[in-house]
C-alpha cells in the first residue's frame, strides 16, 4: 500500500531533495548578460507563448537570488556565437553537470534558419523534478543597430 507523504514527509523530501528551483540552473548562463526577467506567458496547453518577452535593452541587470517557477530570464551574449554548438553541446553539458537531461519533443528538435540572425533553437531539459526550456529568437532591436552583441535573445524559462 502506498501511503501519502504527509507534511513531515514533504518537508523531509524538500530538505533532502530540494523543492525549489536550483540556482545553478541560472548560473549555467554565467558568460551571458541578463537583461530582463519576469513572468512567462503560457497558452491553454501549458506550453510557452514566446511573445512577448519582458521589455529590455542591452544593460546588465543583477541576477535574481533564486529562479522562480513560471518566470523567464532573457540573456544577451557577445559575438561570436555558434548557436548550433551552444544548443547541442555547451548548454546540455552545463545543465548535465547539475543533473538536467535533454527531453526530445517535436518543438525542441532542429534549428530554424532565418535570413536575419543565426539559427534559432528551442531545447527542453529536466532533472526529474523541474523542467527548463531554453530558446533563442532574433531580437529585432539588436539587428537594427550594429552592436557587439549576438542578434538573438537567449531565454531560460522555468516551467510550471
Amino acid at each position: 500500500m502506498i501511503r501519502p507523504l504527509g507534511i513531515v514527509g514533504i518537508i523531509t523530501f524538500c530538505f533532502v531533495q530540494g523543492c525549489g528551483v536550483d540556482q545553478r540552473a541560472i548560473d549555467v548562463f554565467h558568460d551571458f548578460t541578463l537583461v530582463a526577467f519576469g513572468p512567462a506567458s503560457f497558452n491553454d496547453r501549458g506550453t510557452i507563448n514566446a511573445e512577448p518577452l519582458p521589455d529590455h535593452g542591452n544593460d546588465a541587470i543583477p541576477m535574481p537570488d533564486s529562479p522562480e517557477v513560471g518566470h523567464q530570464y532573457v540573456f544577451h551574449r557577445l559575438e561570436p556565437v555558434d548557436n548550433e554548438k551552444l544548443a547541442d553541446v555547451v548548454l546540455p553539458a552545463r545543465l548535465g553537470d547539475i543533473g538536467f537531461f535533454r527531453i526530445e519533443t517535436a518543438e525542441t528538435q532542429g534549428f530554424f534558419y532565418s535570413i536575419i540572425g543565426g539559427p534559432t533553437f528551442a531545447r527542453k531539459f529536466s532533472n526529474g523534478r523541474q523542467e527548463l526550456l531554453v530558446f533563442s529568437r532574433v531580437d529585432e532591436a539588436l539587428v537594427a543597430h550594429e552592436t557587439e552583441w549576438s542578434s538573438e535573445d537567449y531565454v531560460l524559462v522555468v516551467m510550471p
